[in-house]
């Protein structure tokens, strides 16, 4: 599992074990209304609709927040890797500036 899949269920758990079990509970729920003779058709409809829900929305929305979560984690790294040439360049600004000083003495005592 990639730390993008990681960081995504942090967010929001697996559904599909959800989406499974609501269909299980259907079926539960209709069983004393289902002729036993077509208890095995309404078991494969009712499979097939719950698979229908997991393809068109839960897979898709799960693998739009990976990828979002991956696009997060990269705008982050760039940002890290931006902060520290910043510091790096500050560093060189401040050499520089005291080299400048340095130098702004030494002219200062040879043209005094």
């Amino acid at each position: 599992m990639n730390s993008a899949r990681r960081e995504s269920l942090g967010y929001c758990a697996e559904t599909c074990p959800e989406v499974d079990a609501t269909f299980s509970d259907l079926l539960s729920d209709l069983r004393s209304l289902i002729a036993p003779c077509n208890e095995r058709e309404v078991d494969a409809l009712l499979e097939a609709a719950c698979q229908r829900v997991k393809d068109k929305g839960t897979l898709l929305l799960r693998a739009a927040l990976d990828s979002a979560c991956d696009d997060k984690q990269d705008v982050e790294a760039d940002r890290d890797e931006l902060a520290t040439e910043v510091r790096n360049l500050g560093e060189q600004v401040a050499a520089l500036r005291s080299e400048i000083a340095q130098l702004e003495r030494e002219l200062e005592a040879v043209t005094a």
